[in-house]
């Protein structure tokens, strides 16, 4: 059985919520253009409500992808909104909200050749101080990426130190923007919501808020006042559900922290520190 949230779904039960005539559950929704919330709006807010969610749930990482590029010689920075194309030089990348984590590996040649390294998202202050308030990084060129960070959440990655070389894979761990995403990226690659059996990335639970977001931003079109006042209600609800569900998993499922002992003790792997 196909994902029972999916884009057309969705479509139609926010025209049902509505009371407006279309809804169709057996196929697609039968308003028309003419129609008081007709067609195009609904499905431009299911993606509005889309981004929201995604935007007010980032930092729990409910919905991530992870995106590849290579890199270029001498480069200090990337773009994000959208990302460089993949490793491939063809398939596009989505658009990132936000960068959770990245890693770096060398191409085939190099001294560390396929180890993947971890590079962590660090903020303004510490990026700066570790790039000497800016003088060194524009002469300051490794082997591997240390370092990475959004400045001042601006739509690139800059990374320290720069890449002394092309051809290296960079990993990224991301929150996609379908709304910036390249035109006609599927929505399972960070894309938005666009054909009937689409769903959002984010856990199938919290699926029945984008319908919410409809209802509370077109209810005064018809009328329903007091389904509005519940449908924020509804949305709020879910993003606070989802932030708790983050909150268990990824960096905040403590317990599954690990320790590379190799990497702490070098080869005095003998008890931890």
């Amino acid at each position: 059985m196909p994902p029972f949230t999916n884009f057309q779904f969705l479509q139609n039960l926010a025209i049902a919520r509505l009371g407006l005539a279309g809804s169709n559950f057996s196929g697609a929704p039968g308003n028309s253009p003419t129609d008081l919330d007709p067609p195009i709006l609904v499905q431009g807010l299911l993606n509005l409500g889309y981004s929201e969610f995604l935007s007010q749930t980032l930092e729990s990482g409910i919905a991530v992808l992870k995106v590849q590029f290579l890199t270029t010689i001498n480069a200090i920075s990337f773009p994000i909104r959208p990302l460089p194309v993949g490793i491939d030089g063809v398939t596009a990348n989505p658009a990132a909200l936000r960068i959770l984590e990245g890693t770096y590996t060398q191409q085939a040649g190099q001294p560390n050749a396929g180890y993947e390294y971890r590079f962590p998202i660090i903020d303004e202050k510490r990026f700066r101080a570790y790039a000497g308030d800016y003088t060194r990084r524009l002469t300051w060129f490794g082997p591997r990426v240390e370092y990475g960070s959004q400045l001042f959440g601006r739509p690139q990655l800059d990374v320290l130190p720069g890449c002394a070389i092309s051809g290296d894979t960079i990993s990224l761990t991301i929150v996609p923007d379908p709304a910036n995403s390249p035109t006609g990226l599927a929505a399972s690659a960070g894309g938005p919501l666009s054909q009937p059996t689409d769903v959002p990335l984010f856990p199938q639970q919290f699926h029945m808020a984008l319908v919410d977001y409809v209802v509370m931003n077109l209810g005064m079109n018809v009328d329903q006042a007091t389904d509005v006042q519940m449908a924020e209600k509804r949305w709020n609800n879910y993003i606070l559900a989802a932030q708790a569900f983050g909150a268990t998993t990824g960096e905040g499922f403590t317990s599954m922290n690990t320790i590379d002992i190799y990497a702490v003790n070098g080869d005095n792997w003998n008890g931890l520190p």
